[in-house]
């Protein structure tokens, strides 16, 4: 009887453990989601910024050369 109480305790233990596992894994899934949405907001940002950075470059060289004809 002594045995089966611990065996019956140790099961309880491992369950419990299991659980918390579970939920762990839960949260770091939904880790990796918030994560590579972050990756692909930043991906738009750059390339958004690189473009803007690439229209002020070529009015900037536009800029130039009115000025060099001046």
């Amino acid at each position: 009887f002594l045995l089966l109480q611990r065996l019956v305790a140790k099961l309880t233990h491992k369950e419990k453990e299991a659980s918390k596992l579970a939920e762990h894994l839960d949260f770091e899934k939904d880790n990796v989601k918030t994560t590579e949405e972050l990756s692909r907001i930043l991906e738009s940002t750059r390339s958004h910024l690189e473009s803007q950075l690439s229209r002020a470059e070529a009015e900037k060289a536009q800029l130039e050369a009115q000025i060099k004809v001046c």
